[in-house]
């Protein structure tokens, strides 16, 4: 039975290994996989990638895992630390492991970094415990205001993601949908990818979307279909953002 994890942070479910498409990134995404079952002997893994990549579905992937094997696990996104104070990461060695997702977002803030710096003393380093963190760049590129913590974050075991390419993404989505029960077809996802985007968390989202429609209006996806719900599909927050500053 899998233990639940002792404070309120939710999981994505389907963010699992099975679910994600390694496409040029298999190396990282099986040695992810071993050091999440303690296979691997590194105590910090430092993971980065471009926005998209899937850091967040392998962060939670690894939590899955660790999880099935009645570890005590910590997560926590921050970028959703304005939610919080920096004292949430206080006491973390009780916990097997630690996962921090999107760490480059608390640079230069002197209170988050100096959390970050003893978690990685008091867990890693006293209690011998796993660390792992996400972020857009390498640890050398986001601008590490304490010295101590950029010299822990530089000496982990650097994993790096690279964008999914055409035909993965396609690949991506026909899996996904396989695993959620319907057909889409490879027209359907070169068609997604044309005409409406190349971001993986939108792509992701309108495949749901589309998914919910089809089931709804009982009808098949097809172009013509995906066609008349273009004013249905929706993108997410950052290409929104990206959208309008750039006026389309």
């Amino acid at each position: 039975m899998v233990r639940q994890m002792s404070i309120p942070f939710k999981l994505i479910d389907a963010a699992t290994f099975e679910y994600y498409m390694p496409d040029l990134n298999a190396w990282a995404v099986n040695a992810l996989l071993k050091w999440s079952k303690a296979q691997v002997d590194e105590s910090f893994c430092y993971c980065w990638g471009p926005w998209g990549v899937g850091k967040t579905h392998l962060l939670n992937a690894v939590c899955h895992e660790a999880l099935a094997l009645s570890a005590q696990v910590f997560y926590l996104d921050c970028a959703h630390h304005r939610r919080y104070c920096p004292s949430v990461l206080e006491d973390l060695d009780a916990f097997d492991l630690i996962c921090l997702d999107n760490i480059d977002v608390l640079m230069g803030m002197t209170s988050w970094e100096t959390a970050l710096f003893n978690v990685y003393n008091q867990s890693v380093i006293v209690a011998e415990k796993r660390l792992l963190v996400t972020a857009s760049l390498p640890p050398a590129q986001i601008g590490v205001q304490l010295p101590d913590l950029r010299s822990r974050l530089l000496g982990g075991w650097v994993l790096s993601l690279s964008t999914l390419s055409e035909q993965g993404l396609q690949e991506a989505l026909m899996h996904r949908a396989l695993q959620r029960g319907f057909h889409f077809s490879e027209h359907c996802a070169e068609y997604l990818l044309k005409y409406w985007t190349r971001c993986p968390h939108c792509l992701f989202r309108s495949l749901d979307d589309l998914d919910h429609l089809s089931l709804s209006a009982q009808r098949r996806i097809t172009i013509p279909f995906i066609k008349s719900h273009w004013s249905d599909l929706k993108r997410c927050e950052a290409c929104t953002i990206s959208s309008d500053e750039a006026g389309v």
